[in-house]
């Protein structure tokens, strides 16, 4: 491998853009939080990097 290709490939490697997989949480909320509650839960697992603003959220209710 010549020099100029082992720059190619570095150069390559750093302007490769940094992908992150979407993902997808579910979020189990009782019938007594309200849609705010459920908002600042979302942005609070966010805030802790547990979750990235790009993720899926689906909220599901249950009764006991």
């Amino acid at each position: 491998m010549t020099d100029f290709a082992r720059q190619r490939l570095r150069v390559e490697r750093l302007e490769k853009p940094l992908r992150r997989e979407c993902r997808t949480h579910l979020i189990w909320w009782d019938e007594e939080e309200s849609d705010r509650d459920i908002r600042l839960w979302v942005e609070r697992m966010i805030a802790q990097g547990k979750a990235h603003p790009d993720d899926r959220f689906f909220y599901v209710s249950w009764r006991r």
